[in-house]
């Protein structure tokens, strides 16, 4: 039963002492709002639905983004704890005062429309939701702070804009021919095996003489994610297997590095750095004279032409490691024409 108190300063307050949930108490102007409250209050724990709002209502979002900063983006990526990094900078100006409790959906609609009426792209202005929408959830789900509903959840992300830029076989046969003409023959390696192995840009610059299995025609990338690195495997045609064998044995290579797209340090005794991927994937394109051409776009082209081939979408996932079937179908720009062999 709750026990109502009249304060030396005129209001009413609730206290609910309950077996198995915690004290709680809550004041109010009068006393009939605060026995409704201590009535509605004790039918929650009964029923076993009861959620306190006490501790949202103390802690605000500067706080909980800093928390968030210090505990859960250090489990990601590197670039993506940079990225977090300056997402919550600018959420901290904006939305830092407000406590969890207070910022609803409609708060947080009206950030969204501010931040693309002063121009903002909307793919920044996802990415801010995003992360707004992860920590409400590490919130509710791992801090036990108490709300019912994620609000961020409630509010209609901005349309991304999805990159279907698709290199045509001219095109490929320029970019081709301009990687072959390059100073750095390594370049022409790194685009031919993102080709046929549809890996990422870090993934290629950070591959290891020991990370590839030849006799099963399997190699192995590993997620730069904080502690037990993820390993996963990559499955290699005869064809990459050819440009791995190339690539390591080419000449601009330096002896004895594990790395396979590395060069050779200003000083002896320093170690190898990665090969400068960027860099000459910019005298490339621009020798080839192609626009809006991105060292990624090599990925979408690989997984497209092996979807073109017939893989089943379960082989294409293992064979580019997209965790969902909606991303895998963004980089694989299939088009009715293409499966009417297939059919």
């Amino acid at each position: 039963m709750a026990t109502i108190v009249k304060t030396p300063s005129g209001t009413w307050k609730a206290l609910i002492r309950k077996r198995g949930w915690p004290t709680t108490i809550k004041t109010f102007r009068l006393k009939r709002d605060a026995e409704d409250w201590a009535r509605t209050t004790e039918d929650a724990m009964v029923q076993g639905v009861f959620v306190s709002r006490a501790a949202p209502s103390r802690f605000t979002v500067g706080e909980a983004l800093e928390r968030y900063l210090r505990e859960v983006s250090p489990t990601k990526k590197e670039h993506t704890r940079k990225k977090e990094g300056v997402i919550a900078r600018q959420l901290n100006r904006a939305l830092g005062q407000y406590s969890l409790a207070s910022l609803d959906a409609g708060k947080i609609a009206e950030y969204r429309e501010a931040r693309l009426s002063a121009g903002l792209a909307p793919d920044t202005v996802r990415l801010e939701l995003t992360l707004l929408g992860s920590l409400f959830d590490v919130a509710i789900k791992e801090w036990r702070v108490g709300l019912a509903i994620n609000p961020a959840k409630q509010v209609k992300k901005p349309a991304g804009r999805v990159r279907d830029r698709l290199l045509s076989w001219s095109e490929i046969k320029r970019l081709l021919k301009s990687a072959n003409a390059d100073s750095q023959p390594m370049i022409m390696h790194a685009i031919r095996l993102a080709m046929q192995t549809a890996m990422r840009h870090g993934e290629i610059v950070g591959l290891r003489v020991q990370d590839i299995d030849f006799a099963r025609r399997v190699l192995y990338v590993y997620a730069k994610a904080a502690g037990p690195r993820q390993r996963q495997a990559v499955p290699l045609s005869a064809r990459a297997c050819r440009t791995l064998h190339e690539a390591i044995a080419c000449p601009a290579r330096p002896r004895g590095a594990d790395l396979i797209f590395c060069v050779t340090p200003p000083k002896p005794g320093q170690p190898f750095k990665p090969f400068q991927l960027h860099k000459a994937w910019e005298r490339v394109i621009n020798r080839a004279d192609l626009s809006d051409v991105r060292i990624h776009d090599l990925r979408h082209l690989a997984t497209t032409i092996y979807a073109k081939r017939g893989l089943t979408s379960q082989q294409l996932q293992q064979l580019t490691r997209h965790k969902t079937l909606s991303m895998l179908n963004r980089y694989s720009h299939l088009q009715a024409h293409d499966i009417v062999d297939l059919l």
